[in-house]
This record gives C-alpha cells, sequence and structure tokens, in this order.
C-alpha cells in the first residue's frame, strides 16, 4: 500500500515538473519571438512612415469634405425652416 502511494507522488511529481519545464521553454521561446518581432517591425515602420503620411493627409482631405458636406446640409435645414 505505502509504495503504490509512493509510486504515485513520484509519477506526480514528475509529471508535473514536466509540465514547469514545458512553462519555461514556451515563455523563453515567446520572448525571442517578441524581440524577433520587435525587430522586424523596427525596420519595417521606417518604409511605411510615408505611406503613413499620405495616408493621413487623405483622411485629413476626406474629413474637411464630409465637414463641408454638413455645413452645406445646416445651411440648408436653415433656409427651409426659415422660408416656412
Amino acid at each position: 500500500m505505502q509504495s503504490n502511494i509512493i509510486d504515485a507522488f513520484q509519477i506526480m511529481l514528475l509529471g508535473m515538473s514536466v509540465v514547469v519545464l514545458f512553462l519555461i521553454i514556451l515563455i523563453f521561446v515567446m520572448k525571442v519571438i517578441g524581440i524577433i518581432i520587435y525587430q522586424i517591425d523596427s525596420i519595417n515602420s521606417n518604409d511605411l512612415d510615408d505611406s503613413n503620411n499620405n495616408i493621413k493627409r487623405s483622411k485629413k482631405d476626406i474629413n474637411n469634405e464630409e465637414e463641408k458636406k454638413i455645413a452645406l446640409a445646416i445651411a440648408l435645414a436653415r433656409e427651409h425652416i426659415n422660408k416656412k
């Protein structure tokens, strides 16, 4: 009876050790991949800065046009109300 409990305890410790070792390796691999991705992102961000500036400009133009349309709609609504 005692040897069965000791065997079960040893198997439990072995299994828990394997899981902890797996988690430690997983954390290490994730940190290495994070460093690699950071390096790749810093290289690619220099290339994308120019295209992002163009996108921001076009969004500003779109916002200006939308504001003009809204202002026109408000002006037309006021004219319509004043005619009554």
